[in-house]
């Protein structure tokens, strides 16, 4: 499974893609380890998982390392410019 992870201060973003990049499940939960845990029950367990780099990434990147899973961190302007060349490709 893969999962990607769009942190805010209050909230997280997540969408999660099976191994064929399907998506498997999407939704918003408040920012705990205790929602993320919930938000991650039916995942298959380790998972891939990126997120982009932002005020509170480093204990969220630590305890999902300590779940095992198997953690990137990308820069926001990495990111965005990774965005709009998929869009530019599939216009």
């Amino acid at each position: 499974m893969f999962i990607g992870l769009d942190v805010h201060k209050k909230y997280c973003y997540a969408t999660i893609l099976d191994q064929n990049g399907e998506v498997f499940k999407q939704g918003r939960f408040l920012n705990s380890f205790e929602e993320l845990d919930l938000f991650l029950a039916e995942v298959e367990q380790p998972a891939q998982v990126t997120m982009e780099a932002c005020d509170i990434w480093n204990p969220l990147y630590d305890y999902l390392q300590s779940q095992g899973h198997e953690v990137t961190v990308a820069h926001p302007l990495v990111v965005s410019q990774k965005i709009r060349e998929l869009f530019e490709i599939s216009a």
